[in-house]
Order: C-alpha cells, then structure tokens, then sequence
C-alpha cells in the first residue's frame, strides 16, 4: 500500500503530462482553431446569443486561423454599445458575423472604416430572416443608430423565411446544432461545458467516432428549401385570385408529393445497395439518431442549402453516402427501362416541371402584386426602423457559385450556370427600392472585383470578399434613398381606366366643335374620350397629342384615324391637340364648364405622333400608346387583349425611377421632396407619389 501511495501521483502526473501533450498536438494539428464558434448559450427567443467577452478561433479547412471576440453585450462589435444617432447597425447570419475571418476584416468593421462612423456588428451563425429583425430591433433601442443594415443571405434565408431559429438549431456543450441532431439529454459533470467546447483532444476524439454520422445530401426537416418559400409566397400573396389561385394551390401540391415520393424512392436505393447488415444500420442511425456530425465536420456552420444547388452538400458529407450514391446512380443508369428507374425519372420530371410551375407562378404574383418572397420581412423591418426613426438599407448577397461558377470544383461538383438565379436579388431589390430604401445587390461588384472572394472550399467571403461587399455597401448608403412608389391601388377619388365595353354603352357628351371635326366625345367619371376620323371628302385627320399630358393620358393614332383618352382632374383642364391636313384645333375640357375645340397655329417642331397599324383584335379597346406596342409578344388575341385592357399578369417592366401605379397601371417617373418632377406635377398616390 505504501508503494503504491508512491507511484500513484507519479501515474496521476504522467496522465496529466500525456494528456496535455495530446491536447497541445491536436491543438497544433487543429490549427488552434475550431471549424465553427463555441461561445453559445441557449436562447428563448433567438435560439442562440453568444456570449459576452469571450473569444475563439476559426479554422475552417486549409484557410487561416481567424481570431474572433465579442463585446460586454455579446456582439462582436470590440466595444460596449452607447447611443449614436449616427451609428450604423448592421444585422444578418455568420456571413455578416464574418465565419473565417479576424474581428478588423468583418464587413462591419470595414464599413465603419468606409464611412468614418461607429458600426456594430449584428452578425451570428445560425441565424435567418426572423432572429435579423429582432437583433435589429435591439441593436437600434441600445444604439439610436440612425441606419440599419439588413443583409439576406441567398444561400439560406430564402428558406428560412417563417422558420424560426429556436426551430432549427439547439446549443450543445456551447456549440450550435440542427434541431434534429441535438440529444434528448446530456451527463452532466463540473467542467463539462469547457471540456466539450474547448478541448481539441475530445473534439478529435468526437470527429473519429462519428465521421460518417452526417451524409452527403442529407436533408432535415428544419432546412426547407427554396421552392418550398416559393411556394407559400405565391399561396399567401395578395390578389392571387381565380384560376391564378388554382393554379398555385395545383402547383404546390403536385411539387409536394413529387418530392417525397422522389426522396422515398432513393433511400430506398441506398438501403437496397447497402452491401451489409452494419451499413444498413448505419443509414437508420444517419436516419433517426442525434449524434454530433454539426460540431465535428468542417462544413460551415450554418448547414443551409442556397436558392437551388445546397453548395455545402456538395463539398461535405459522410465517405458511406458519398459511396453508395455514385452506385444509386448507377443503378439507374444501367437498368433504365425497368420500373424502379422509371418511377424515379418520372419523379424528377414532374418535380422539375413543379419546380418550374412554381417559379413562374412567383414571377406573376411578383409582378402583379408587388409581393414578393421577403414582402412580410421588410413589412417588419420597416416598421422596426420607422419607430426607432431609422433607414433602412437592404442588402442582398449571393452565393458563391452564384457569381463564380468555377468555385463548383471547390465542392466536388460539376460547373454549372446560376446567373439565372440572381433574378432573385433583384426583385428583393426592386421591392426594397420601390418601398423607398436604399438597396444593392452584391453581385455585381463581386463579379466585377474577380476570383479569391471566399473562403478555400468554403462559401463565406474571405478579408477581400469582405472588403468588396463593405465599400458596395458604403456606397449604397451614402447615397440619398429613391423615392418611395406608390401602391398599385387608387387614389381617393380616382378610378380606373374606363374598360372598351363601358364606352360603347354612352351616349355623347356636349363638346363644341365636335361634330363639324367629325368627332365623337364621350365622359366617364373622370375620363374624357375623343374619336376623331377622316370625313369623307374632307380633310384627314392625321394625328394627335395631349399638352401638358398627365402620366396617364393616352393617345392613339392610326390612318384616317385618332383617339384620345385623357383624365380630367380638378383644378387641372385637360387639353388635347388634334391636327388634320388643313388645320390643328385644341379641344379643351375644363373639369366643370362645356369642352370646346377652338383653332390655333402649331406651326413649328411639335411632338406629334406618327400613326400605328393596329392589329384586328384589339381595334377598339380604351388603352392605346405605349400599353398597346408593350403588348405586341403576345400572339393569341385574347391574350392581347387583356394585356391592352391592363390585366395584370401582364404589366410592363419600368426603367429605374419608375413603377407601374396610377389609374392605368402604367410606368410612372417616381417623386418626392428629394427627386422633383422635370416635367408636370408631384401628386400623391396610395402611399407614394408620382409625376402626374
């Protein structure tokens, strides 16, 4: 017993040596890093907060060591919060946290360098849409920071829309899981938390033993995906009526079981191809049970799927699943006529036409309603900064194989063309820019700064990808924010244009002048119309214009042929010029007296315009000039008519400083105190105002 009382704090030395010798050697094979932070706590509200003054390091594969810190309040912002009206919050997901790079390299760190003004980082891993809105609600009270910086993230936030953090991640030991993965419970003994979360000796320990518990492709309920947010955008969307409607609802439910029916038919391939009883039980345990495949492997650590290719599936997963899906494929491949084969084939067919279904349905409802997948989101966000007497700035960031398609090799995949796929950014964009906030997407100036934007092998952008998104940024917001554009309803006391139907129901109204100019003149509520012809034997009507013209005035001319649809507002008199080939005559129509056509000179340069041929099937329709030459790509008439008529599938797409608005649903040029109107008046018009 003695001996033994000698020897035992030797071995109790020597385990200490040897076990800290190990931990120094995994920490030098680690890099001194870990490939995701390890400073969170539970939170009720965000699913995770990190903690405060605390540090670590990132080594995400072969990149560098990146060193991060956070401040009293649990931001890495280096310093504690105070109030500045003239700070600027910005808030998103590890990509504005800035995974992979040192504190100095964010991009809020450099957009404060960019604008000279105190800047705070509202970035953390696993965070989407719901938790950007919340932290910048906090951020704001705590700050009074006059512009907030709202960052969507197109790798995941299109499919994290309505799913809540505290839905998708759990902390574990300090690190942040998939709800899925996360263990019922845990042994708890004094020192835990550091030992799981700090050591690298049982980090490495961690990664042996379940190196192939996360396959590649796996997919768990809490990601969704983005068809999946295309989908409730246009079933919830405002004025997706009819057979628009039924169509969506057909849509959604024909994608729906395409997709599970798909899902079911390859694993049960997998399970079919699994060469042994031990595998097989592996797939059941991938299937079913938690275990720590977010903490150990080195894919990013928000494992989140982008607008249409999951580019982290691609580079990560388990050597089990990357084995047994070349050997799903060949099956396929090799027996393509036999039923298994042609069930999957005619799933993926009719996923892809969902798929495509779907987005066409989006791009309608998007159109004609101005409803677009973030519409809620920035309904929030704008009452957030409207109450803390903010502006908001939106940013949309694209994926890496979004704007450099050679990264594919990156993640062992074959290169494919997604530059369709940044319509998406844009339309978040316009919303944003239509609503009266500055916006940008980043993709152009990433696209035009070159390759060595990212992360080795990873999807965050790396110092200089960094730097590209804060000067883009910077720009943006020093820039005065676009006037706000009206909603697509009516102003009070406004109504729409008159349809064909409703002006062949009049009688005239009492202009003078009008019958010896072989003219026709009919009053619709606010709207003044005049068909003038050629008589015959007499001279010929040639064309027409509308002085002083409000934005939704409309002219056509065709041979021997004018007519003119104009609104009359009050304290406005309409006047309207009509040339034929031996005189010009205006007609005026005052909004209370007796219109009148009196002669007058025009000699000189005038902006007359030159007749048109006009096709059979919409002869006769009340909207003409521009609403009729947008709809010429539309062959079947009756598609041309309601494109003439302003049906709204078929709204005309408007240059910059402009949206459809008005009582015609035509490109109006947008106004406010900050952008005056060049020619005509600035008039209100449901939530916005435009030239009128």
């Amino acid at each position: 017993m003695p001996r033994l009382r000698s020897i035992l704090p030797r071995l109790v030395l020597g385990m200490a040596v040897g076990l800290g010798l190990a931990e120094l050697a995994f920490r030098v094979r680690d890099g001194f890093g870990f490939p995701h932070i390890n400073i969170l706590v539970e939170d009720a509200v965000l699913g995770v907060r990190m903690l405060p003054d605390a540090s670590g390091a990132i080594t995400l594969g072969d990149n560098p060591r990146a060193a991060y810190s956070t401040g009293p309040e649990g931001w890495r912002t280096g310093a504690a919060l105070s109030k500045n009206a003239d700070s600027v919050v910005v808030v998103g997901d590890s990509q504005v946290f800035g995974l992979g790079v040192d504190d100095a390299h964010t991009v809020a760190a450099q957009l404060g360098v960019a604008l000279d003004r105190p800047v705070h980082n509202g970035g953390v891993p696993t965070y989407g849409p719901d938790e950007y809105l919340a932290v910048m609600d906090e951020l704001l009270t705590a700050t009074g920071a006059g512009t907030a910086v709202l960052v969507i993230n197109f790798s995941n936030d299109m499919f994290e829309l309505g799913r809540p953090n505290r839905e998708r991640h759990a902390v574990w030991d300090g690190w942040a899981v998939r709800i899925e993965t996360a263990p019922d419970d845990t042994l708890e003994f004094p020192g835990r938390r550091w030992l799981m979360s700090q050591s690298h000796l049982v980090f490495g320990a961690r990664r042996w033993w379940h190196q192939e518990a996360v396959p590649e492709g796996a997919s768990l309920p809490s990601e969704g995906d983005w068809q999946d947010v295309l989908a409730h955008t246009v079933s919830t969307a405002e004025g997706a009526e009819g057979g628009l409607q039924v169509q969506i609802e057909e849509a959604v439910q024909q994608r729906g079981s395409a997709k599970a029916e798909l899902a079911e038919l390859q694993e049960a391939l997998r399970w079919e191809l699994a060469s042994s009883h031990e595998e097989r039980m592996m797939l059941q345990a991938i299937a079913e049970n938690a275990h720590p495949g977010d903490i150990v492997t080195d894919r990013a650590s928000e494992a989140a799927r982008p607008v249409t290719v999951t580019a982290e599936m691609l580079r990560e997963g388990a050597r089990l699943a990357k084995r047994l899906q070349p050997q799903v494929d060949a099956r396929l491949a090799e027996r393509p006529d036999d039923a298994v084969s042609q069930k999957v084939q005619a799933k993926q067919k009719a996923l892809s036409s969902a798929d495509d279904q779907l987005a066409a349905l989006a791009r309608t409802v998007e159109a004609a309603t101005g409803h677009g997948p973030f519409s809620a989101m920035l309904d929030t966000a704008e009452e957030i900064v409207e109450r803390h007497h903010a502006e908001l700035v939106v940013v949309a960031l694209p994926l890496d194989v979004q704007i450099d398609p050679a990264r594919f090799a990156s993640y062992g995949a074959a290169e494919q063309d997604m530059s369709e796929t940044l319509v998406l950014l844009d339309l978040l964009v316009d919303e944003a820019r239509r609503r009266g906030h500055r916006a940008v997407s980043l993709a152009p100036a990433l696209v035009a700064a070159g390759g060595d934007l990212h992360l080795e092998g990873d999807l965050h952008l790396n110092a200089r990808g960094q730097q590209i998104a804060a000067e883009a940024i910077a720009e943006v917001v020093q820039q005065p924010p676009p006037a706000r554009a009206p909603g697509r309803g009516l102003a009070p006391g406004r109504s729409r244009v008159p349809a064909a139907i409703e002006w062949t129901a009049l009688t005239e109204n009492l202009v003078r002048g009008s019958t010896r100019n072989h003219c026709q003149t009919f009053r619709l509520r606010e709207w003044q119309r005049v068909h003038c012809t050629s008589p015959e034997g007499g001279a010929a009507v040639l064309t027409a214009r509308v002085e002083d013209a409000p934005a939704e005035a409309m002219v056509l001319v065709m041979a021997d042929l004018v007519d003119v649809v104009v609104p009359v507002l009050p304290g406005r008199d309409a006047r309207i010029l009509v040339k034929w080939a031996d005189r010009t005559e205006r007609l005026t129509v005052p909004a209370d007296g007796v219109p009148a056509f009196v002669a007058v000179d025009t000699t000189g340069d005038e902006p007359w315009l030159e007749a048109v041929e006009m096709p059979a099937c919409v002869d006769g329709l009340a909207r003409f000039g521009d609403g009729a030459a947008d709809c010429s790509a539309w062959t079947a008439c009756a598609d041309r008519w309601s494109c003439v008529q302003g049906a709204r599938q078929f709204l005309p797409q408007c240059e910059a400083g402009e949206a459809v608005a008005g009582a015609g649903l035509f490109c109006q040029v947008l106004c406010d105190d900050v952008h005056p109107c060049t020619v005509g008046t600035c008039t209100a018009w449901d939530g916005g105002a435009f030239c009128q």
